[in-house]
């Protein structure tokens, strides 16, 4: 788990500053007001110090143990013995088909655009993760990417994506 907190921190660090570069590529003011670029901004700042928090302390008061993990498992292997995998479980499998399922959304979304996309990635999370009304999940999909979509549109003054199917 320390080994994976250390990868993990790592890793939306560097998200986190990219998101931040392209958030600065937006327009800074529209009309007086905020432009789009302000809030991924301020989202990519807390995410950088929440991947910074995450990695100094895992680093602080996990180093001795986490170094002693990474020997043991290397005599293991000397040994010939089985080793141990970190990610590994029910729980682990669950997040690993969560992020296929998120990554197949977005390549929907440049296909089909965010509306269709959306509700249809809502309905499949719901249904994985445990929800037997299939009636709800189509309901909160559906009314949750409309709604999302007509406050972006109305309110925002945005378009999301369109898709390519539909341009």
């Amino acid at each position: 788990m320390k080994l994976a907190n250390i990868i993990l921190s790592v890793i939306t660090l560097a998200l986190s500053v990219y998101i931040y570069y392209v958030s600065r590529q937006f327009p800074e003011v529209l009309d007086s007001v905020p432009g789009p670029g302000i809030w991924p901004g301020i989202l990519s700042l807390c995410l950088f110090g929440v991947s910074l928090f995450l990695l100094v302390t895992t680093i602080i008061t996990w180093k001795k143990p986490l170094l002693k993990a990474v020997e043991k498992t290397e005599l293991s292997k000397d040994r010939g013995q089985t080793e141990e995998r970190i990610f590994s479980g029910k729980g682990t499998i669950r997040v690993y088909i969560l992020m296929g399922i998120a990554l197949i959304y977005l390549v929907l979304m440049m296909l089909v655009g965010f509306l269709i996309s959306s509700a249809i990635f809502m309905i499949v999370t719901m249904l994985f993760m445990g929800e037997k009304r299939i009636w709800l999940a189509a309901l909160v999909g559906v009314g949750a990417s409309l709604g999302l979509y007509l406050i972006f549109f109305n309110v925002f003054r945005i378009l999301l994506p369109a898709g390519a199917l539909f341009r």
